[in-house]
């Protein structure tokens, strides 16, 4: 068996297991039979830990969906995941940021266009977040290539122009708080407020009588 199948047939182990994980603590509408009162007692009490492991391992699914060509199993664990982080109000992570662009990848995958426009609105609307590079994302996967080109490289000048003046400013307070000619080990190397607080504290001890 080549590595290959091996993968598609994890991908369609995750895929049965939440369906039987599902069947188990909320009962199911298809044809699946009924479990045992055991495990179903069972399930119904663990039903958040599954879901809390199911959440943990998503991302891993994705991406291994992206890498083997299966684009829609991708799109299908994103949504989930990305409904979980809001239900547990976790849309502030950089993993977040990571899930919304696996879904928009395995979108143009897909060639669904209008389905990445609706990512775009929701991720605006629900998450507060305005992600413009997904409207170049848009355009790839109607076959507008020469525009999301466009729009892409629009997008990287102005990430790059951010970073520049973040380091800019970056360098400015550590010229202000820091002071470079002062001896090694002494206290003015300590930058920032924590070094603030620290010279502050050693101040009150060494001015504390014994």
């Amino acid at each position: 068996m080549d590595k290959g199948t091996r993968v598609w047939l994890l991908l369609q182990f995750m895929e049965q297991l939440e369906k039987a994980l599902y069947n188990a603590y909320n009962g199911c509408a298809l044809a699946m039979s009924v479990a045992p009162k055991a495990a179903r007692t069972f399930f119904r009490t663990n039903r958040g830990t599954c879901q809390e492991w199911l959440m943990r391992v998503r991302l891993s699914v994705i991406v291994i969906a992206l890498h083997c060509g299966q684009p829609a199993t991708a799109v299908r664990h994103a949504f989930e995941l990305l409904k979980d982080m809001k239900e547990t109000n976790n849309m502030n992570l950089q993993e977040f940021d990571h899930v919304v662009m696996y879904a928009v990848k395995a979108l143009c995958e897909l060639r669904c266009p209008e389905a990445i426009q609706g990512l775009y609105n929701w991720c605006k609307d629900i998450a507060g977040k305005r992600l413009t590079w997904i409207k170049a994302a848009i355009d790839k996967a109607s076959g507008k290539y020469e525009n999301a080109v466009k729009d892409f490289k629009s997008v990287l000048r102005n990430i790059i122009a951010n970073e520049k003046e973040e380091e800019t400013a970056e360098k400015k307070l550590k010229s202000l708080v820091g002071d470079g000619d002062s001896p090694a080990g002494s206290p003015r190397q300590i930058n920032g407020m924590d070094g603030i607080q620290k010279l502050s504290i050693l101040s009150k001890n060494a001015s504390t009588p014994d």
